[in-house]
């Protein structure tokens, strides 16, 4: 990517509370995967246009000054330099001689590295413990069919290991024989049960149905006339990571 008619930048937050300023020539992985990996970048503020450097560098300065969490990473050796590039009074108001910093231009998003990791090491934990909780699951359904064999065998319903009970629970479930669903709704309804029939549908597949038809080049949808009269679509958003 090129940037004939401008001057492209972009900051980072050092992990020891100094500011640094780099040019930028359209390369998005300077400043995401170069810096995820990068255990001494704190904070990062994406590509902007500047003039100059030194003007790029105080309104990278003014903006992580400005960020709710900066000041709880901003060392004291730095107070001086960030002075000197803003021209702070003892009010701390930008004064004639430093950069006017425009209501627009100190609302630029900071990213926030160190929680992407935290969210990167959270996936990753909880995947292990999805992993490690489908292994107990698989292991306790073993343990309980060999179980309920032995407790059959020794005409028992109950016992107590180590002080702790161990019973067996009667659960009792009802379903469609052979799966004719409508063949069972119908003897409910002739037998006075119809309160018992519930005529609904499946969210999960309705919508797998409407992903399916999206036109992904304009984001219509192709779908029966009227399907919005009496259904909602919308779309929502999840931060995922690699593993």
């Amino acid at each position: 990517m090129e940037w004939p008619d401008k001057q492209m930048w972009w900051g980072y937050l050092h992990t020891a509370g100094t500011i640094h300023v780099k040019r930028w020539f359209g390369d998005p992985r300077d400043y995401t995967e170069a810096c995820i990996d990068n255990p001494f970048v704190a904070r990062v503020m994406p590509p902007f246009e500047s003039a100059s450097r030194e003007e790029a560098e105080k309104r990278v300065i003014a903006v992580f000054k400005a960020n709710d969490n900066f000041q709880a990473d901003y060392h004291n050796h730095c107070e001086k330099e960030l002075k000197d590039f803003l021209g702070y009074n003892n009010q701390s108001k930008i004064d004639a001689k430093g950069l006017q910093m425009t209501e627009k231009q100190t609302e630029v998003t900071v990213i926030d590295i160190t929680k992407i990791k935290e969210l990167q090491a959270l996936d990753s934990q909880k995947r292990q413990l999805e992993k490690d909780l489908d292994e107990v699951k698989l292991r306790r359904e073993e343990l309980e069919k060999n179980l309920l064999e032995q407790f059959a065998e020794a005409g028992i319903d109950s016992i107590t290991v180590d002080g702790k009970k161990v019973y067996l629970k009667r659960d009792t479930w009802t379903s469609a024989l052979e799966g004719d669903r409508a063949k069972a709704c119908t003897f409910l309804k002739e037998h006075g049960l119809d309160f018992y029939v519930n005529e609904t549908f499946n969210a999960t597949s309705i919508s797998a149905y409407v992903r399916e038809h999206r036109n992904e080049e304009d984001g219509t949808f192709d779908l029966p006339e009227g399907f919005t009269d009496y259904f909602k679509i919308s779309d929502t958003f999840k931060i995922r990571t690699g593993k």
